[in-house]
């Protein structure tokens, strides 16, 4: 993440009332953007979290997930049926409030090591990208449909509830890793949005 990202999604968090998919605290808040030199659109979906264990250095803003997604009809597959999207994950991340720890082993130089639980579900290992400043985990769209729905696949309309609690632990350099509650509202539209939903 470039110190411009960085600027930006500072400006968004404190912007006043941005909008929001659903009224009141505790839900996806959107924003539309348009990328000045390539001229496409797109949309920021932002959620809050909360710290479980925070990191030691003081006046941490609370951690947000991120996802920036393109909304438009994709062509899909999902076993032998085709089927579409009605958008695409561009990008994926929560800002974890500190310095990510990058150690990886050879199988995953430069990654960072990350443990989550889906409505305390079995603790699930992970190895994510970072942002360039380390400032934040980077996911891509298997993981995303994980989050949001529990398995590695594109979700099937109208089938298996929504996953609604996410405990994230983040490894941080030199400090203990920092855990991270998200607990998603309904976001069937966030998830349409950034095509994590199968369509016949």
């Amino acid at each position: 993440m470039n110190k411009r990202l960085l600027l930006t999604l500072l400006c968004i968090v404190l912007a006043p009332r941005a909008s929001q998919t659903q009224e009141g605290s505790g839900n996806w808040k959107s924003i539309q953007k348009t990328d000045p030199l390539r001229g496409n659109s797109y949309t920021l979906f932002l959620l809050e979290g909360t710290f479980l264990t925070a990191p030691k250095k003081p006046d941490v803003p609370n951690p947000m997930m991120i996802l920036r997604c393109e909304v438009g009809k994709h062509r899909a597959t999902s076993g032998i049926h085709n089927g579409h999207v009605n958008g695409k994950l561009l990008a994926g991340y929560v800002v974890a409030g500190g310095v990510v720890d990058a150690a990886g082993n050879f199988a995953s130089v430069g990654t960072v090591p990350v443990e989550f639980r889906l409505d305390d579900g079995k603790l699930q290992s992970r190895n994510w990208d970072h942002s360039k400043d380390y400032s934040a985990v980077v996911f891509g769209d298997l993981d995303f449909w994980a989050i949001l729905y529990g398995h590695m696949l594109l979700h099937k309309e109208n089938t298996s509830p929504q996953v609604r609690k996410l405990v994230l632990g983040v490894s941080q350099f030199l400090d203990s890793d920092v855990v991270i509650q998200f607990d998603f509202p309904e976001s069937t539209e966030v998830a349409d949005a950034c095509g994590a939903i199968w369509h016949k």
